[in-house]
């Protein structure tokens, strides 16, 4: 986990700024789906094992380097579902906090370990409003999670963490 970065303000002097060389393969792998280049599985795959960044409204609380709570960007629709929101492209995160001022902190981490940390009933949209939408619906992250990341083991399954 890249520590927080605060897109508003004075930056912290500890907080490294948003990587694009991390999101890119991130943003990529949904732009080859898009054109049909990749499967959806593939996809996946190589969005599972790259980067995102994810927007908070505060710096998220830590003990040491492990998460205790964090209050990411949750997006509703119409029919009540819950996504949370994160994007594979610094400069999209940056029009999003801009358009969402409360959310002006993030933190910038590989998929692999966020995705355990969502809760059972949100989904995952990335990169909300753009040309690169992704929406990961809830059922399809616990099937992914229970298929996938469940082989391999996750630390952030094996930690404590406050959901939102």
């Amino acid at each position: 986990m890249s520590l927080i970065t605060k897109l508003f303000g004075q930056k912290r002097a500890d907080a490294p700024s948003i990587s694009d060389e991390n999101l890119s393969s991130s943003h990529q792998a949904i732009e080859l789906a898009r054109q049909g280049r990749i499967t959806v599985q593939e996809m996946l795959d190589r969005l599972a094992s790259g980067h995102l960044f994810v927007p908070l409204a505060e710096p998220p609380l830590m003990d040491g380097k492990r998460l205790r709570s964090w209050k990411p960007a949750i997006v509703s629709k119409t029919d009540r579902s819950q996504w949370v929101v994160a994007f594979s492209s610094a400069d999209l995160a940056t029009a999003f906090a801009k358009q969402n001022p409360v959310y002006s902190h993030g933190l910038s981490v590989k998929t692999k370990w966020v995705l355990p940390l969502l809760p059972e009933a949100h989904g995952l949209v990335v990169n909300i409003g753009s040309a690169n939408t992704l929406e990961w619906n809830a059922e399809g992250l616990l099937r992914y999670k229970a298929d996938v990341l469940a082989e391999g083991g996750s630390q952030a399954s094996r930690d404590t963490l406050h959901r939102p």
